[in-house]
């Protein structure tokens, strides 16, 4: 007797939890900023921020409203903070693969607001502990966009895992979106949030936290999430993927 068999598959997405609205970001979208500036390491002639005279450093920026400094595809780039600026955007131009912040230090913004991380690749070594890769530790910071990027640690070598960033991103302050974007690699918490309301975490990858969970440490309490001693009413958090594989908590 021939049988005929009906599977259902059924997906759940990974952390549903939604309160209001939400606006997916655009890739690559600078049409709303007034200027723009662009940033090449490779040229070596004269600058004066255009894109046909890029600066070659981001120390040779001073930070302006209403401005996209646009860094050049493919090239590679050391840390860099963010200190005062408000409605900015950070990416990228031309075709190819996204700039590269490869940094012993950690991509820092404070006392800042408004501002668009976009279609970067940003990875730090690691080497001692409480080390950060993307950290918006400062109440001062609001309104941070980090989108189409990619966020992860690297071993700075050691016994291991204790060669990893400690966290990979660290935010405090208000109105976080967090979108389509992957972050790996680190000792404790992939994203720790110590305060702020309207936190948007969506469609994200997150794999590989909490390595020091890992032989030979086998210690770890980190989390892929952690919202911390806040307030976050208005919060919006949905289709995640979580690889477990080597993540201990939620």
């Amino acid at each position: 007797m021939k049988k005929t068999f009906f599977v259902l598959f059924i997906f759940v997405p990974i952390l549903s939890f939604c309160q209001g609205n939400y606006q997916v970001p655009s890739i690559n979208d600078t049409s709303d900023y007034a200027t723009k500036v662009y940033i090449d390491p490779d040229w070596t002639g004269t600058e004066s921020g255009t894109i046909s005279e890029p600066y070659n450093s981001w120390s040779d920026i001073t930070l302006t409203t209403n401005t996209a400094y646009l860094f050049k595809a493919g090239t590679s780039h050391p840390a860099i903070t963010v200190n005062g600026a408000t409605d900015i955007y950070i990416g990228k131009y031309g075709s190819g693969d996204n700039p590269l912040f490869d940094m012993t230090g950690r991509f820092y913004l404070l006392n800042s607001s408004y501002v668009v991380l976009d279609s970067l690749w940003i990875t730090r070594t690691g080497g001692s502990d409480y080390q950060n890769v993307l950290d918006f530790q400062s109440a001062t910071v609001s309104h941070m966009t980090v989108s189409y990027c990619k966020v992860w640690g690297q071993d700075g070598g050691g016994p291991y895992p204790d060669g990893y960033p400690y966290r990979v991103q660290v935010g405090m302050g208000h109105n976080f979106t967090l979108y389509h974007s992957e972050y790996s690699y680190c000792r404790n918490d992939l994203i720790y949030a110590g305060g702020g309301d309207n936190m948007k975490i969506v469609s994200n990858y997150f794999h590989h936290a909490c390595m020091d969970n890992l032989p030979p440490t086998n210690t770890g309490t980190g989390d892929v999430i952690q919202l911390e001693n806040a307030n976050f009413s208005n919060g919006y958090i949905a289709n995640n993927f979580m690889d477990r594989q080597h993540t201990v908590w939620k």
